[in-house]
């Protein structure tokens, strides 16, 4: 698969997107832990889970992962 110049400058702007929401929300004082939802927890992996104290039980959500395939269904997602 071959990526031309346009798409790779538009994920670095959408990496970009993300990280700056990312920030704005820590920032506003969101700091809640949302793990993404996986086949396999991915507190299982993470190097803070001793601390974090999080747990469905507790009401605690997790993000799902939206698939995407190819770079032009990641565009049309964000409306471009």
């Amino acid at each position: 698969m071959c990526v031309s110049s346009e798409d790779i400058d538009y994920l670095i702007d959408y990496a970009i997107n993300m990280c700056k929401k990312a920030i704005d929300s820590i920032v506003a004082g969101d700091i809640s832990v949302t793990p993404l939802k996986a086949t396999k927890s991915t507190c299982e992996y993470c190097q803070y889970k001793g601390i974090c104290n999080y747990s469905k039980l507790y009401g605690n959500a997790q993000r799902k992962a939206e698939p995407y395939h190819e770079i032009k269904d990641l565009k049309e997602r964000s409306g471009k």
